[in-house]
């Protein structure tokens, strides 16, 4: 929760709008780096994401991207599997029967492109073109708040591949401190409201 207030308190900052994109971008140097050293066993490895492999992670974080740069999703399918139950789900989806038939040596030259050109284009905006409002997956909040979001979405999916090839790490990245920091702020909707809990209680993180 401290982290979380703090992070609040410094939002409209450059200072945080750097750390942000630090954050960001590093993560992608760091699923980069992981995936150089896969072989073919591990780009197919099952991963915690229903029905995804390592590859489709990847190209999932391709397809996000070019989306939040103006690419437009691909068509997709009359029928999707199981696991998607939503429209954020049917897109992400979307991209990824996009890339099925797209080589190893191809699918990492566009994840290269796209987290290059995004990179760029965050580290040109202005900064009240960052903080302005924006659509996030949460609702309305701020780009800001959005890019926080999809540094604990890459996070996370860093972790699903470390986890779907037993490479365990990166858990001492600013990446993954934003990340907790997301998940703290989360807690007293998940715990207090979702599950909830009674007044008083004490809840142990593990």
């Amino acid at each position: 929760r401290r982290g979380y207030i703090s992070c609040m308190a410094t939002e409209n900052s450059s200072t945080e709008r750097d750390r942000i994109i630090d954050a960001l971008t590093g993560e992608w140097s760091a699923i980069r780096e992981l995936v150089s050293t896969f072989d073919e066993d591990d780009w197919g490895a099952e991963t915690p994401c229903p029905g995804w492999s390592s590859r489709d992670i990847i190209a999932h974080i391709i397809g996000t991207e070019s989306m939040l740069a103006g690419e437009q999703t691909p068509s997709s399918g009359d029928e999707m599997p199981s696991f998607v139950r939503n429209e954020i789900g049917e897109l992400n989806q979307a991209w990824i029967e996009h890339f099925r038939g797209v080589d190893t040596a191809e699918l990492l030259d566009r994840f290269d492109a796209i987290s290059g050109s995004r990179a760029e284009t965050l580290r040109a905006m202005s900064d009240a073109d960052f903080f302005a409002e924006s659509w996030t997956p949460e609702g309305k909040g701020t780009y800001a708040k959005f890019m926080r979001i999809r540094i604990f979405d890459c996070w996370m999916h860093e972790q699903d591949l470390r986890y779907a090839t037993s490479a365990p790490g990166g858990m001492e990245s600013p990446a993954a401190s934003i990340a907790v920091e997301e998940m703290i702020g989360k807690l007293g909707y998940i715990v207090g409201k979702r599950a909830s809990a009674p007044e008083g209680s004490t809840l142990t993180l593990r």
